[in-house]
């Protein structure tokens, strides 16, 4: 079998625990390589969908070396939005402070550091509701 070739013990990655959440489709969790979301600046992460909610929600985890990194990935993130003329507003939330806006390819979005991993949420205008997903993935 091709899976008894591949390097490693077959299990799955650990980096997939960090999307087990309540309200995450388990089956739509996907890890990306690089440039997750298609911007260079997110080199690699996960993101899966959150089907309970109206519309196309999704959420996603860049995942980086250090907190320092995280922090500078989130920096190139608003200094992107900010590029486009995107207006952010800093929102408190129980993970953290939060950046929300409207990224310019997936519409309303809240993202925030938590150590090593920058979070974020897709698709959901209510901070409030977005806070409550991102709280979860900080916890992971």
């Amino acid at each position: 079998m091709l899976g008894e070739l591949l390097p490693g013990d077959g299990a799955e990655p650990a980096e997939l625990d960090l999307m087990r959440i309540d309200g995450v489709d388990e089956t739509s969790v996907k890890y990306i390589g690089e440039s997750l979301l298609g911007y260079a600046f997110f080199p690699k992460g996960l993101i899966g969908e959150l089907p309970d909610y109206e519309g196309r929600v999704r959420a996603f985890v860049v995942l980086e070396e250090s907190p320092e990194a995280a922090a500078a990935t989130l920096e190139a993130y608003t200094t992107y939005l900010r590029k486009e003329e995107i207006a952010l507003t800093e929102v408190p939330l129980a993970a953290g402070k939060a950046i929300q806006g409207k990224d310019p390819l997936y519409g309303p979005m809240v993202a925030l550091q938590s150590g090593a991993r920058l979070l974020g949420v897709l698709g959901i205008e209510d901070a409030k509701a977005a806070g409550s997903i991102l709280s979860k993935l900080a916890a992971r």
